[in-house]
């Protein structure tokens, strides 16, 4: 009789661990079907256009001048090869020559004779 109730017990030990184990294999293959579905009916995303590039606004050659107060009429000649830079009213006929480097631009210069102005001036 103790023989029957272990073996009865031992087959109901082994029958709770078969359900549980086909229930963690059934949720495993339903995990990995619903993963597979979801992936394979899908359309491709359309790609995205490539950002627009912003447009680089030229600086200014020409400015007022400080001494006749013409608009517009101060040019700057910029010479890299023997690093000088000129500018010149159109107007009042004045100018100023600077020395310059590889990152310097017509503004600076501007900004370099009017620099030497106040300098003069005081």
């Amino acid at each position: 009789m103790l023989a029957k109730s272990i073996y009865k017990a031992d087959l109901l030990c082994a029958y709770q661990q078969n359900l549980l184990l086909s229930t963690e294999i059934s949720t495993t293959l339903a995990i990995t079907s619903n993963l597979s579905t979801t992936k394979m009916g899908r359309r491709k995303k359309a790609a995205k256009p490539p950002p627009k590039r912003k447009t680089i606004e030229k600086l200014d050659v020409t400015f007022n001048c400080p001494f006749c107060n013409h608009e517009k009429s101060c040019e700057v000649k910029m010479d890299r090869k023997t690093k000088t830079a000129l500018i010149s009213c159109t107007v009042c006929l004045e100018d100023y020559q600077a020395k310059i480097h590889y990152l310097s631009e017509a503004i600076d210069v501007y900004n370099e004779w009017i620099d030497a102005c106040e300098a003069a001036n005081e």
